[in-house]
């Protein structure tokens, strides 16, 4: 096995930690979005300007179906829309303070969890890691 495969075979293991993590803060708040939903509210959450094309190219799908998981969150009161100040013609999406509450539920628990993981690895162990972590995430 090459270096290269060992280091792929640790991602995989970590990515597997991560996305139960992220299953589990999910569940936590009651299964109230689906993780396609959440992915989206953590899109709008985080980037400035989102409209529904930005969220057909984050999930890869058609802009049909990115518009109806959207209108589903709007629906569901944790997304809005609003005209873009920059252009009218244009909508953005925004949260709604019960999607901000929801996010910043799901972020906690997953930071909560996270930090619990990290404080079981010694710290020679951590040595190095953030560098990692942050040129994998820039690289991605």
């Amino acid at each position: 096995m090459t270096r290269t495969d060992q280091l792929v075979d640790a991602v995989l293991d970590a990515a597997r930690v991560l996305v139960a993590i992220s299953v589990r803060s999910l569940a936590a708040t009651g299964d109230v979005v689906t993780v396609s939903q959440l992915r989206v509210l953590m899109l709008v959450a985080g980037r400035a300007g989102v409209n529904v094309a930005d969220v057909a190219a984050e999930l890869g799908v058609h802009r049909s179906n990115a518009t109806r998981v959207v209108d589903r969150l709007v629906r569901a009161g944790l997304l809005g829309r609003r005209a873009d100040p920059a252009d009218r013609r244009r909508l953005v999406l925004e949260l709604t303070v019960t999607g901000r509450n929801l996010v910043a539920d799901v972020d906690a628990h997953r930071r909560d969890e996270i930090a619990a993981v990290l404080g079981r690895i010694p710290p020679a162990g951590l040595d190095g890691a953030e560098a990692v972590w942050r040129a994998f995430a820039d690289a991605g």
